[in-house]
């Protein structure tokens, strides 16, 4: 199945113990349920957009599914896999999004050693910004350059090196 979140407002601030956040979540592509955070703890909130049995069926399918998923290893624990964690890697993944569009503006990204580095580009234009790569690989020939590779790509070396 596929879930995705859409209008996403993290509020920070207010994150505790939990991320404060709100978002409008798709399954399968169509309208689901909203799901929320008020950041004090516990478990997401979730409200039905319209009282539809399809849109019923949508959310009780997707929270099935979420269940029936192989249980998460974390620090040599198991743990038992809902739809509030499918929600969180969600979040997760819009997070780290954000932060690579973060590091790569006016800037150049790369990992080296493991370790996220990022360097001021005199010059953000554009045209600019791929001669300067260039530049900086052959100065760096083992660092591995963000900005030029697939989103997905990115964002896997991020969670490693972050």
């Amino acid at each position: 199945m596929k879930l995705e979140l859409k209008n996403i407002r993290i509020v920070k601030a207010l994150s505790e113990e939990t991320l404060c956040f709100t978002a409008l979540a798709y399954v399968e592509g169509k309208k689901t349920f909203y799901v929320s955070n008020r950041g004090h703890g516990g478990s997401h909130e979730y409200t039905e957009v319209d009282w539809k049995p399809d849109t019923r069926a949508r959310f009780d399918a997707i929270d099935a599914w979420a269940k029936s998923l192989p249980p998460e290893q974390f620090q040599g624990m198991e743990l038992p896999r809902d739809l509030d964690s499918l929600i969180d890697d969600a979040l997760h993944e819009y997070e780290l999004r954000q932060t690579l569009k973060r590091i790569t503006k006016g800037k150049i990204a790369f990992v080296e050693k493991g370790l996220l580095y990022t360097t001021k580009l005199l010059n953000p234009d554009p045209a600019y910004i791929g001669f300067a790569i260039e530049r900086f690989k052959t100065k760096k020939p083992d660092a591995i350059v963000l900005n030029m590779m697939p989103e997905s790509e990115a964002i896997a070396l991020l969670k490693v090196a972050a």
